[in-house]
């Protein structure tokens, strides 16, 4: 039995859309948040904004006229009254059009304005300053139907985990808010990044600021990714059609972390070969995740192949033993269910 490390990135993204700002600063929290509203076109524009309390309650709608051309500046008090508001929706076309701007409560430092979120996901990556010396924080709203458990794993860029952690204690409610600071679990280590995973679409807004005395803000990018392949792809199969080099064999899914080459069959002598994973058997632009298969025969033998921290069954649909000096495909199978 061989045991083969396999590396992949590649994949199809879909994403769902809510116009959504994920983030209203707290009163009295030492930062404010000031409202911009604008009318992108030429007639009169109604807004209609769905209020969220911070356990996902919702509130009443809230709704206004922008004339053309015209910008709204508002705090939230002003535009919410005494409701505690801690996120909204934005319902409607997107011919009013909505930023924020985030600063210090005293005005004495830049703001950073951030539009409204219109991309939601499972996963995200984020690239994090130097923990030592800024905060890198999160506003996370929960936009699925149901509680998600959010989890954050920090990587190095081989794709091993370094540290975990939960953005909540328990469950995060549909259409909750959860505030979350990286510096609170993890160290700074060079060349490290993060992702989010939960399982199921959320909102995510993501700011730093200067940890010097000089409250600065940033946006740092939340990048969305596709999700995590789900448990009904464990069990699938891809069973590999001949080709050249006597290749035949079968390979399945044995779980979420491993596939299983079974009755494996090559003879040896074919020049640069390698596993290779792609989309749609585009192998030409597929990824080599094995090592050199070099001139090692195998004779109805069992590979297992086990899958890094950063690597999901989603990044790829098919498999191929490639020769990639020739561009030769030796032999492959696309995952069916069985």
């Amino acid at each position: 039995m061989k045991w083969i490390a396999l590396l992949a990135m590649s994949g199809s993204l879909a994403w769902a859309q809510m116009r959504i700002v994920p983030h209203l600063t707290r009163a009295n929290g030492g930062f404010e948040t000031v409202i911009l509203i604008s009318n992108l076109v030429n007639d009169t524009q109604t807004y209609r904004i769905r209020p969220y309390l911070e356990n996902g309650t919702g509130l009443p709608i809230v709704s206004g006229q922008v004339v053309p051309g015209a910008i709204l500046r508002m705090m939230p008090s002003q535009l919410f009254g005494a409701m505690d508001v801690s996120h909204f929706v934005i319902e409607g076309d997107g011919d009013v059009n909505i930023t924020l701007a985030y600063r210090d409560a005293k005005q004495q430092y830049s703001a950073a304005h951030v539009p409204i979120n219109e991309q939601q996901a499972e996963r995200f990556r984020i690239f994090p300053g130097e923990l030592t010396d800024v905060a890198d924080g999160l506003a996370v709203v929960n936009t699925s139907d149901s509680p998600l458990n959010v989890r954050i794993r920090q990587l190095n860029l081989a794709g091993d985990v370094l540290a975990e952690a939960s953005l909540t204690s328990e469950p995060l409610d549909p259409m909750a808010k959860a505030l979350y600071l990286f510096n609170d679990d993890f160290a700074h280590q060079e060349g490290s990044y993060f992702e989010l995973d939960a399982g199921g679409d959320m909102a995510v807004v993501a700011l730093r600021f200067a940890l010097d005395g000089a409250p600065y803000f940033w946006q740092t990018a939340a990048i969305p990714m596709a999700p995590l392949p789900g448990p009904e792809m464990v069990g699938w199969v891809a069973v590999l059609e001949p080709h050249f080099h006597g290749v035949s064999g079968m390979v399945t899914i044995v779980d979420e972390r491993t596939l299983r080459l079974d009755s494996f069959n090559y003879d040896g002598l074919g020049p640069d070969v390698y596993v290779y994973v792609a989309q749609d058997r585009d192998f030409i632009n597929g990824m080599a995740v094995t090592p050199e298969l070099r001139s090692t025969p195998y004779n109805n033998e069992t590979v297992l192949i086990t899958l890094p921290g950063n690597v999901t069954l989603a990044d790829f649909n098919s498999v191929s033993i490639w020769c990639r000096q020739f561009s030769s495909d030796f032999g492959s199978g696309v995952f069916a269910p069985p």
